[in-house]
């Protein structure tokens, strides 16, 4: 920005030169010259001052953008105190929802551990529960399963005599 403001005031600077050394020349064909040096000088002023402009709008739309990653960043911070990190066993982990019974909006859930530490949330969903009384859950969002349980031994089957 000030690179474009310094170039249009060093055209308009020149411009003003030219247009006092106007009035001393009396050669019509010298005339014509220096109002088309003074209009190259004006219109180099004026693509200056755009420049300077487009540049300045560049800027505050990268201020307003970098702003709105800071807000992200801090709503982050916020939504993430809101959970711990489990182990649910069978080296298995995933971030559980710290439920505060003072609030009902909020039901109990467990997170994505590959999508939190990308600081996004994504709730697992329960796919089934296998004979070894594992719970199955998958992220939608990263595609990732998750076997939650230490694998007991399966329901023996009775014997028919």
């Amino acid at each position: 920005m000030v690179v474009g403001i310094g170039e249009a005031y060093g055209a308009l600077k020149d411009s003003f030169d030219i247009a006092k050394g106007i009035k001393d020349i009396s050669d019509k064909v010298a005339l014509n010259n220096a109002v088309i040096e003074l209009q190259g000088k004006l219109l180099e002023a004026q693509a200056a001052i755009l420049s300077s402009a487009d540049r300045e709008r560049e800027l505050e739309e990268k201020m307003t953008g970098l702003k709105r990653q800071l807000s992200a960043y801090e709503d982050w911070d916020e939504i993430a105190a809101n959970y711990v990190l489990m182990d649910y066993g069978g080296n298995t982990y995933a971030y559980e929802f710290v439920v505060d019974p003072s609030e009902t909006s909020n039901a109990p859930h467990r997170a994505c551990p590959n999508c939190f530490g990308h600081r996004k949330k994504s709730i697992l969903q329960f796919t089934l529960r296998d004979p070894y009384q594992r719970d199955h859950y998958k992220c939608h969002a990263c595609g990732d399963t998750f076997v939650f349980g230490v694998s007991e031994n399966p329901p023996s089957i009775p014997e028919q005599y």
